[in-house]
């Protein structure tokens, strides 16, 4: 994340690494790559239309804060909507299977599911929840055959691989929980990420 970035410098980061809102194809396949970074409009969570509550809660305590939106964040969701759905309306009229990549959570399969104990702890779990991702995502994605595989992250600990539909979910997410915990593999950031990798034959 860019400490004090804005919406626009996000948008239109100018780096061939940077996969924002791009796609690639795979060379002698019809396969296609989609990325998109997503973002969140806190369906997941029963806050859902405490628009102003949440935002409220986010500018207190998520990392996300210092980012300069000219929106809210259930209009930054819906912006992104539109991009993924251009995406694959294109890869399907040119017939191309699709591999989508993604940062947040797109399905609400994939939250975890904590034991609550007590009515501060629920909302505090709600207002983190509001911001793990969208289900209207997944809804979209669900719309077109064409997606076969969703590649996420953001939910920091193990997690196996979750079937929708037709659609494979798999979270690819590094650096999950604690080191010390069991979810940890390797002494390192890069072991961490050697033991994450995942190969998709095509």
């Amino acid at each position: 994340m860019l400490k004090g970035g804005t919406y626009e410098q996000l948008e239109n980061l100018d780096d061939d690494l940077y996969f924002h809102n791009r796609f690639i194809d795979i060379p002698q396949t019809n396969w296609r790559i989609i990325g998109n970074n997503g973002w969140y409009d806190y369906s997941f969570s029963t806050y859902e239309s405490n628009v102003k509550g949440v935002a409220k809660w986010k500018q207190a305590y998520w990392v996300d804060r210092p980012i300069v939106q000219p929106m809210n964040d259930p209009e930054r969701m819906t912006i992104v909507l539109h991009q993924v759905e251009e995406k694959l309306k294109q890869a399907r009229n040119q017939q191309k299977q699709v591999i989508f990549m993604t940062h947040f959570a797109p399905i609400r399969e994939a939250l975890p599911h904590p034991i609550v104990e007590s009515a501060r702890r629920q909302r505090m779990w709600e207002m983190t929840t509001a911001m793990l991702g969208s289900r209207h995502l997944g809804a979209l994605l669900a719309k077109f055959p064409e997606v076969k595989v969703v590649f996420y992250g953001h939910l920091h600990y193990a997690q196996p691989l979750i079937t929708v539909g037709n659609i494979e979910y798999r979270n690819q997410a590094v650096g999950v929980r604690r080191k010390n915990s069991e979810d940890w593999k390797g002494k390192s950031l890069l072991d961490q990420w050697i033991s994450h990798l995942y190969t998709k034959k095509i």
